[in-house]
């Protein structure tokens, strides 16, 4: 009776090993990227250099994981003074 529930023991880990290898096959759609807020992106006022504020604004969004659309959208917010009007 021991070698019966051995190997029913053994025949359902066979079954739980094909199913976990069924799940890996399937593949898993690749993680999205997410926004997070590591580097502080700085406002512009149009007193400084636009070539250095948009340099340190590309790396500060790339670094905080915004897409190009999405830099494209919030870059108006961080626009001040003249470079607002």
């Amino acid at each position: 009776m021991a070698n019966n529930n051995q190997q029913a023991l053994i025949d359902n880990i066979g079954q739980l090993v094909a199913a976990i290898n069924g799940q890996v096959q399937l593949g898993h759609p690749p993680a999205q990227a997410r926004e997070v807020n590591m580097i502080k992106i700085e406002t512009f006022d149009g007193t400084s250099d636009p070539v250095t504020w948009l340099e340190n604004f590309e790396k500060a969004a790339t670094a905080n994981g915004l897409t190009d659309a999405r830099k494209l959208a919030v870059i108006p917010a961080y626009l001040t003074g003249t470079a607002a009007a």
